[in-house]
């Protein structure tokens, strides 16, 4: 029957939408952190990011893990702020490491 393939795509559509409700509604911490970590590399899809924002709704712990991520991440990439703003070594200081390692090449 040719209207049956429509039908059988239906019910497919239909699971595949609930199964994707169970996987929002049930997330649990472990699932929620490596989400979180692989956010850091990678976009989320939908149904992923649906999930981690119900369940950072409803588990505290997670929502400050992941703000705690973001704040790293912030750091890390150089869009702290104050990081930026602080000067390098100073010449001097440049000039003493510079003598210190040739003085050790020397050794060697």
């Amino acid at each position: 029957m040719p209207g049956s393939a429509l039908v059988r795509s239906k019910e497919e559509q239909v699971k595949h939408v609930f199964s994707q409700l169970k996987y929002i509604l049930t997330l649990r911490c472990d699932e929620a952190s490596r989400l979180q970590s692989d956010e850091l590399d990678r976009p989320l899809t939908r149904c992923e990011r649906w999930a981690l924002r119900m369940h950072e709704i409803i588990c505290r712990n997670c929502y400050l893990f992941h703000k705690q991520l973001q704040m790293i991440r912030s750091a890390a990439s150089g869009s702290g702020g104050e990081a930026q703003d602080s000067p390098g070594l100073s010449d001097s200081a440049k000039a003493k490491i510079q003598a210190e390692m040739e003085k050790e090449q020397k050794n060697l």
